[in-house]
């Protein structure tokens, strides 16, 4: 009886033991980041912090949140939440989840690498959108934004020299008043008022000449006599009569045939 007893004493302090155990353990509702579904998710920090200012050398941003985030069955769908901006343009990145299977402390960290060096004296923010989702389906709810400015000062492109001339010269030009024109002293005035005179001489010589010539030029067609551009006119409108034409050509034919008549004759002799 005695080893019976102690025998159920055994067995009973081990189903103690384990039950501690199993309550110590929970109630079996963990994600393997230390919280179940009761469990809110939330970013808890990031590398470089929300609002800093002059960072230098970036390569990367960390995000670390407070529960799982790179499990397979949300992986995919995390990957589309991080988005980098700067303004309303948005910047290339990569977003890198690690495998929770294989680098486990990696499970919280979400890494978001920019593609393009980030230019100095420039503010980016990471956006986390609502929808980002735990291992135990709890999803963030809010947006999350992470800003930062990169350190030195923004770059400026200056103009070309070129176009920076082009525009003073343009500017001096359209500033200039008609009343800015230079001084002229007595002997230039002088010599203005004489070069006025010789033009006006020239062009009166000139007109005088033109009168001239157009003078005699009807003179001559006056000196014409009527009688001769009269028949001229005759000559020129006078038909030409067909049956002059007719005797000329018959003319040449009997002359032609006189012609071969006479070579005959003169052969026939010498051939007698």
């Amino acid at each position: 009886m005695r080893r019976r007893a102690g025998f159920i004493f055994i067995i009973a302090l081990f189903m103690l033991a384990a039950g501690a155990g199993y309550a110590l353990a929970g109630d079996g509702n963990g994600d393997g980041s230390g919280g179940g579904q009761n469990n809110p998710l939330d970013l808890v920090s990031s590398v470089p912090a929300n609002g800093a200012t002059g960072v230098e050398n970036l390569e990367s941003i960390k995000l670390t949140f407070s529960k799982n985030v790179v499990y397979m069955t949300v992986r995919d769908n995390n990957q589309q939440c991080f988005s980098l901006w700067t303004g309303t343009e948005r910047i290339p990145a990569e977003i890198i989840l690690a495998d929770d299977q294989i680098e486990r402390d990696k499970r919280h960290d979400v890494i978001v690498k920019p593609i393009q060096p980030l230019e100095p004296g420039t503010t980016y923010r990471v956006e986390v959108a609502p929808s980002l989702e735990s291992k135990s389906g709890v999803t963030l709810g809010t947006k999350k934004i992470i800003s930062f400015t990169m350190a030195g000062s923004k770059l400026v492109p200056l103009p070309d020299e070129g176009q920076e001339a082009a525009s003073v010269t343009g500017d001096l030009e359209t500033n200039k008043t008609p009343d800015e024109t230079p001084a002229q002293s007595p002997e230039n005035e002088a010599a203005a008022g004489q070069d006025k005179e010789t033009a006006a001489e020239t062009e009166i010589g000139d007109s005088d000449k033109t009168q001239t010539g157009d003078k005699s030029q009807a003179e001559n067609l006056e000196a014409a006599s009527p009688e001769d551009n009269d028949q001229t006119a005759v000559e020129d409108t006078l038909p030409v009569d067909p049956n002059q034409k007719m005797k000329t050509a018959g003319l040449w034919i009997a002359l032609a045939a006189l012609a071969v008549l006479a070579a005959g004759w003169g052969y026939r002799r010498l051939r007698k």
